[in-house]
């Protein structure tokens, strides 16, 4: 859910610690997105990351 991952984030970005790197690296994995573009609400569909995952499945 997107609240848990906002104020996971929130918590993380007090910290700014590993749990930080990790969800930056967790947002990217899944969508393809730097975490700006992620809370930006760009679409992930959009990426280029995204499409190229697509076409591997």
């Amino acid at each position: 859910c997107i609240m848990t991952i906002i104020s996971e984030t929130a918590k993380a970005v007090i910290n700014h610690n590993r749990e930080y790197q990790k969800l930056a690296r967790d947002i990217k994995r899944r969508t393809g997105l730097s975490m700006e573009e992620y809370f930006l609400g760009k679409d992930p569909r959009k990426t280029k990351y995204y499409k190229e995952m697509m076409k591997g499945k």
